[in-house]
């Protein structure tokens, strides 16, 4: 059990990067203003390994700790405590927003727990309800059917939601699939086809530790040049051909995930452990509570210096701000509590 603590502190680091990642996806850094090519870089092209990251790293831990203790399940029970925490000041402003908008009561309640329940309780906390059920899914198909079948249910579900999303226009001319592809429900279920395959691609880096190893930095650098250059030319490809790059799941992001999870877990950064619960902290920080920051954060510049900030300004005022609160988080035992 201590040797996978160990090996937690790159893992966390790196988490703050992901979540600033997300902030430039929110912000649509270089994108609001005008499509820049700087602006499509970061947004489609480096920003997309945050959330498949987060999945990763969940189904790493999840699957070592059923190795050894059997005690994965209260993982789950400990992100359903979070999630509802913190889904608490959306529901305020969710209210706010919808009352203002002649939304009856009714249907606020009953839209509100749908959201909760399944969509999420407001549009970054989409990633709850699909981890939460997709570790359970992925707990009851290994126990009943076993690791094997896990990994040819998640990626025929990968597959389904690449299918639907980068790669829809393959499937154009099929109506059937084409008519399923674009249903209000398809981007919901394609969460899912993403949250089971890359929780289930986090057993399958904890499975491989000890059986496939990095021997030295060169051959990490290589594997992580291979798989960059890899998902690149992907990327590129679909720009060529005039399909969508905007989606984020597409087939070398799996092999990228796994070999960025595997470097870090085999760099601990040992001895690193204060920088790295620092890290988490403010990397769950500006997760939790940037969508809100970003709502106030407008609505007073707007009402006190009448003007829009560009996306460059929203970025950077939210992570400099948020990172900061979030170390100050960090120094209040209770509070750290609660983004630990």
């Amino acid at each position: 059990m201590d040797a996978i603590k160990k090996r937690t502190n790159s893992i966390d680091i790196f988490r703050y990067f992901c979540a600033v990642l997300v902030v430039v996806l929110h912000t649509e850094l270089f994108l609001l203003e005008e499509s820049t090519a700087v602006g499509v870089f970061l947004s489609y092209f480096v920003a997309r390994i945050a959330v498949p990251f987060f999945f990763v790293v969940s189904g790493y831990f999840f699957f070592t700790k059923a190795f050894i203790n059997k005690a994965s399940l209260r993982s789950v029970w400990k992100l359903i405590k979070v999630y509802a925490f913190w889904s608490v000041p959306y529901f305020f402003i969710t209210i706010y927003v919808r009352i203002n908008a002649g939304v009856s009561l009714i249907m606020i309640v009953k839209r509100m727990l749908l959201e909760f329940f399944v969509i999420g309780s407001y549009y970054h906390f989409w990633f709850f309800p699909v981890l939460i059920y997709s570790t359970l899914i992925v707990y009851a198909i290994y126990k009943r059917c076993g690791f094997k079948t896990l990994v040819v249910v998640s990626v025929l579900l990968y597959l389904v939601s690449c299918a639907g999303t980068s790669y829809s226009q393959a499937f154009a001319e099929i109506p059937l699939l084409s008519s399923f592809f674009n249903t209000d429900y398809f981007t919901t279920i394609s969460r899912f086809c993403t949250g089971i395959p890359f929780i289930v691609l986090g057993g399958l880096v904890a499975k491989a530790r000890g059986r496939i190893a990095f021997n030295n930095n060169a051959t990490e650098i290589l594997w992580l040049v291979v798989a960059v250059l890899a998902y690149v030319a992907e990327k590129c490809l679909l720009i060529l051909i005039k399909w969508p790059i905007h989606h984020p799941n597409t087939i070398m992001l799996f092999p990228l995930v796994a070999v960025v999870v595997m470097i870090l877990l085999n760099h601990p950064l040992e001895g690193k452990e204060k920088i790295a619960q620092k890290s988490r902290v403010c990397a769950n920080f500006i997760y939790y509570v940037h969508p809100a920051f970003l709502l106030i954060s407008e609505r007073v510049v707007s009402a006190v210096l009448h003007i829009r900030l560009s996306s460059a300004m929203n970025f950077i005022l939210t992570v400099i701000v948020l990172t900061i609160m979030g170390l100050i988080f960090n120094k209040i035992s209770f509070l750290r509590k609660l983004l630990s």
